[in-house]
């Protein structure tokens, strides 16, 4: 896990998971939490449209890549 500057934004931060953090985090939240893995997902996309609504004013394109990794349904 680590601490990275936002893209654009040199104050703010976000915290970056390698494969095995996040695996962590999702696994404790759907089994010791019981929040199923779509709302993980779904949240996940709520979230991130929100980021790229304030960064980009009046809308745009983006271009969102997914690596392996079973995390194909996250990006879109």
């Amino acid at each position: 896990t680590q601490t990275v500057p936002k893209l654009g934004h040199p104050h703010d931060v976000a915290t970056c998971f390698d494969t095995q953090a996040a695996r962590a985090a999702d696994t404790r939240t759907i089994e010791g939490l019981g929040v199923p893995s779509e709302v993980l997902m779904e949240r996940a996309a709520l979230a991130c449209s929100a980021e790229l609504e304030a960064r980009i004013p009046g809308g745009g394109r983006v271009i969102v890549l997914c690596g392996p990794g079973n995390n194909g349904a996250d990006g879109v």
